[in-house]
């Protein structure tokens, strides 16, 4: 989808000063060009990073609220920068999508050999969270513009599930509505996201 795609099916959106409340809407404009009914999913989260755990399981909650079954497999950072490990991670069915959420280096390298074995980057985020408040940044290669915004701390990861929902064409239904893990809304860390199909 090129970019006037994306702003005419997002009205605007959030990068031309419309309220955040728009983006699940504009996160939703590149669904369609995405959607995965029936494709496997699985999610990783940094088991060593609280904040990234607690966004993993969160998302992974989320999708699966959303009808898309996504079990998480949890491993600490070194697992995550080893290529045996990593092999094992990434020995899944070809066309599985993969929700990861760990620190930059690991996200750096697991994309890095993800992409040596074929896999396609479809959406990657960077997350900011604070004590008073958690910035983030999303790029979905649908629509080749980053969406920024920021959150309150107690609702830290509200508009990123929308955002990786509307990635992986199930942004339809209802926004999940369980309670934030005291780990994710308490901490101050740096997170990096992604979504590959591989």
């Amino acid at each position: 989808m090129n970019r006037r795609e994306f702003f005419r099916r997002a009205g605007g959106g959030v990068l031309l000063g419309a309220p955040l409340a728009t983006l699940p809407s504009a996160a939703s404009a590149f669904s369609r060009a995405t959607s995965a009914d029936g494709v496997p999913l699985q999610v990783i989260g940094q088991l060593d990073r609280p904040a990234a755990i607690a966004l993993a399981q969160q998302l992974a909650a989320a999708l699966g609220s959303a009808g898309r079954a996504a079990p998480l497999q949890q491993r600490d950072g070194a697992a995550l920068r080893q290529l045996d490990q990593l092999d094992a991670l990434l020995a899944l069915p070809r066309g599985t999508h993969l929700l990861g959420v760990m620190d930059d280096a690991s996200a750096v390298v697991f994309q890095a050999v993800a992409a040596s074995r074929g896999a396609h980057l479809l959406a990657h985020g960077h997350h900011r969270l604070g004590a008073g408040s958690t910035r983030h940044a999303c790029t979905a290669t649908a629509c080749g513009e980053a969406l920024a915004w920021r959150e309150a701390a107690t609702r830290p990861g509200t508009h990123v599930e929308a955002f990786y929902r509307a990635a992986l064409g199930s942004g339809q239904g209802p926004a999940h509505a369980s309670s934030i893990d005291p780990a994710l809304a308490g901490a101050t860390d740096t997170l990096a996201s992604f979504l590959i199909r591989l």
